[in-house]
This record gives structure tokens, C-alpha cells and sequence, in this order.
């Protein structure tokens, strides 16, 4: 029995390795190609429902609400009355709106807060000059040990604290870094003459704040009433395209929730077209998510399942204790079997399926009325689309379906069929 050292046998696995690595590489690379088409089919996909709907509900009247529920069976939007609730949000926007302007808060705003002329406007101005240099005295003098000073009357005869407690001297020197602070700009012979002044101009702040707090207060009012005034005129002018808008989420959302054949027979004329847009868009970002987790995300896993397989192994052959093992060498070329064309056709086919269905843009050729398999049209019948369960159940459902190939003779239709059924090698599927 022909064997390999431990030596020669890691020599092989790290060959085997990289060669598993560089196709993960490779799977990482497709995998972001299908995020990217997808994340573009998404686009599409939104916008031609926005023009779907448009069609389906152009504007928020009786006859188009009306119009909408027999095409597409609907009840909830006449039931909810979009209409109604739009004119009662109307009436209560124009009732405010008249009670804003009857406002003297907002009538007289020119006349109360002008900057310039504004009666409010010059009143707080006048008190805040008045109070200015109070506040800023009192800011001057500010110190952390300031409050306790006060309350506890040093600097007159109530001071009582005791000459040996350490509060005393903190006091002091409290109160001589407050004096050595305002000795440039005020100068107090002492903290008494300080203290009479700070709470003099303290209590007029406050009748000052007094005196503020309501100017400020109404100005803000006013203020408010402007931006509501505004507020209000805005959503009048957006009323009609919001609750269009609203409908049509509600549309789509009903949309959405229904297989594309719900919409074959009661659409008709321009709306049908735009329905096969939109019908075609959402099976091909289906078809691209089967494809992907069919062919790229589960081969990704088998990889790294085998890849992780390989490295716990290597890392085992690499123990000091296994250094002279002998390895049986067709168990290895077993392990190591190169898979390299397997791969390639595997990979070929998905990018040939891929190809079809990012490319497609024919949808004129699909149809709403579920007969007709989107993937053959995406694919004109060339690609086995069977791994993917919805393939699969159509043609169990249809078991007389034979896709009619657009633009091909029936010498091609033949081929191609051939190949959807997997008597043709070419188009067969490869799960190896």
C-alpha cells in the first residue's frame, strides 16, 4: 500500500487549501455582483410600482377610488373613505388657519414684535439693558462658598461662628478672595458694605426677571402662532398630494400581497403593461435571491465546511506526536480530488442564468395571467431554471406547459427544451 509522510501529506493540503480559498474568493466575488443587481432591480422595481400606481389611481376622486377597487378587488380603500378623511383634515386646517389669523398674537405681530418697533420687542429690550449690569456684577462676584457667606450673615454682627472652627477661616478667605475679585472695578472697604450692595442688586435682578418672564412668554406665543400659521399653510397646499400619496401606499401594500395573475384580467390597457413591468421586476429579484442561495451561498458553505474540515486535519498532522505517521496515499487523492471542471460548468451555468435574468428588460413578452413562466421568458427557454422551487412547483401545476421560444424555430424551441427537460448535458443541472 503506497503511502505519505506527514510532510508530504500537508504539502498536498495546503495546496488543496489555498485551491478551496481562491474559490471562496472567487463565490465572495459573484456573491457581491448578485447584491449590486439586486440592490438595481430594487430601484426599478420601486419606481415602476410608483408609475403602477399612478395609472391604476391618477388622482383622489369617487370615479378613480371606484375605478381602483374593480381592478384590483380592494374593498379596504373605498371602506376607509380616503376622500373624506381628506376634506375632514380640510375643514379642520381651514378652521384653524381662520382662528390663527383672528389671533391678536399673530394680527398685531408687526406692531408687538418688530424688532425695531414692536412694543414687546422694545419692552424686553429696555428691561434687559436695565438688568445687564446687575447680572454682570453678580456674575463678577460669584464664588462657590458665596451662598454659605450670605446665609450665614458673616460680615455683620449675626456672624457667630467661633474663631477656632475651620469654617471661620474658610469664610475668611472665602470672603477676601469675593473682595480681592472686585477690588478693580467696585473696591468695598469690606464684606458688610459688599454684602448690602450684592443683595440690593441680587433683589432687583430678580424684580427685573419679573418683569421679563411674561414679555418673553408672549413674544414666545407670538412666535409660535407665526410658525403654526405657516405650518398649517403648508399642509393645506400638500393636502391632496398626501392623502393621494397614503392611498397609494395602501395600494401597494394590497399590491404586494397578491400574485401577479390576481391583476391579469382587471387591469387592461396601459395599466397591464406597467403590471408586467412591475410582475417581471419581482420575479427576477426573486429568481436572483434562488440563484444566489441555490448556487452561490450554498456552494460558499460546502467550501468553507470542507475548508474548516481541512484545517482542523492539517492542524492535527502538524502535532509533534504525528510527525512519523504514514498516510494511506489513495485516501489522499480521495480528499484532494481535484473538482476544478466540475466547478467551472457549475459556475458557468449560474452566470448564464444570471446573465438572462439581470439583463432582461423585454417585459412586453411576460405575462400577468400565470401561465407563461417568467424564468423561460427571461431566459428564452435556455436555462434549466429547476432548482428553484418555484420552477419547480409551476411545472408540476402545469404539467402540459412547453414554453414557446419568442424569435426561435422549432428546430431551436426543440434544443432549448431538451435542455430544460436534462437530456441535454449542456443545460442539465450540476450538483456536484
Amino acid at each position: 500500500m503506497s503511502t505519505l509522510s506527514t510532510s508530504e501529506w500537508l504539502a498536498r493540503a495546503r495546496q488543496h487549501q489555498q485551491g478551496l480559498e481562491s474559490r471562496l474568493q472567487d463565490l465572495h466575488v459573484r456573491r457581491e455582483q448578485h447584491d449590486g443587481e439586486q440592490q438595481r432591480l430594487a430601484q426599478r422595481l420601486a419606481v415602476a410600482q410608483e408609475e403602477l400606481l399612478a395609472a391604476l389611481l391618477p388622482q383622489l376622486d369617487r370615479d378613480s377610488v371606484e375605478n381602483v377597487v374593480a381592478r384590483t378587488g380592494f374593498l379596504p380603500l373605498r371602506q376607509e373613505n380616503p376622500i373624506a378623511a381628506r376634506e375632514a383634515e380640510r375643514e379642520r386646517l381651514q378652521a384653524r388657519f381662520a382662528q390663527i389669523e383672528a389671533d391678536p398674537g399673530y394680527r398685531d405681530r408687526v406692531e408687538l414684535r418688530d424688532p425695531e418697533l414692536g412694543t414687546l420687542t422694545r419692552a424686553l429690550a429696555e428691561q434687559e439693558h436695565h438688568r445687564a449690569p446687575l447680572a454682570a456684577f453678580l456674575e463678577r462676584a460669584s464664588h462657590p462658598r458665596l451662598p454659605r457667606l450670605l446665609e450665614s450673615g458673616y460680615g455683620t454682627p449675626a456672624y457667630d461662628v467661633a474663631w477656632w472652627r475651620i469654617s471661620y477661616y474658610q469664610d475668611w478667605e472665602a470672603g477676601d478672595e469675593i473682595l480681592e475679585k472686585l477690588e478693580k472695578t467696585d473696591g468695598f472697604p469690606d464684606f458688610g458694605a459688599f454684602r448690602e450692595q450684592y443683595l440690593t442688586m441680587a433683589e432687583a435682578v430678580q424684580s427685573f426677571d419679573a418683569e421679563i418672564a411674561p414679555l418673553r412668554a408672549e413674544i414666545d406665543a407670538g412666535v409660535a402662532l407665526e410658525q403654526e400659521h405657516e405650518t398649517v399653510l403648508l399642509s393645506l397646499a400638500s393636502l391632496d398630494e398626501r392623502h393621494l400619496a397614503q392611498a397609494r401606499r395602501r395600494l401597494a401594500e394590497h399590491l404586494q400581497g397578491l400574485p401577479a395573475e390576481a391583476l391579469a384580467g382587471p387591469l387592461g390597457g396601459a395599466p397591464e403593461l406597467l403590471g408586467k413591468r412591475w410582475g417581471g421586476l419581482r420575479e427576477q429579484l426573486a429568481a436572483l435571491a434562488a440563484l444566489c442561495q441555490n448556487q452561490i451561498d450554498a456552494t460558499s458553505t460546502d467550501v468553507r465546511n470542507e475548508l474548516d474540515k481541512l484545517q482542523r486535519h492539517i492542524a492535527k498532522y502538524q502535532r509533534p506526536k504525528n510527525r512519523g505517521l504514514r498516510i494511506d496515499a489513495a485516501e489522499t487523492d480521495r480528499r484532494f480530488l481535484d473538482r476544478s471542471e466540475s466547478w467551472r460548468k457549475r459556475l458557468q451555468r449560474h452566470d448564464r442564468g444570471f446573465s438572462s435574468v439581470s439583463r432582461f428588460e423585454s417585459y412586453e413578452r411576460g405575462s400577468l395571467a400565470g401561465d407563461l413562466l417568467w424564468w423561460d421568458v427571461f431566459t428564452d427557454g435556455r436555462v434549466d431554471g429547476s432548482f428553484m422551487p418555484a420552477v419547480a412547483s409551476f411545472h408540476q401545476s402545469h404539467p402540459e406547459y412547453r414554453y414557446a421560444p419568442v424569435g426561435r424555430d422549432d428546430g431551436d424551441a426543440a434544443v432549448a427544451q431538451a435542455g430544460m427537460d436534462g437530456s441535454g448535458d449542456a443545460l442539465g443541472t450540476d450538483v456536484s
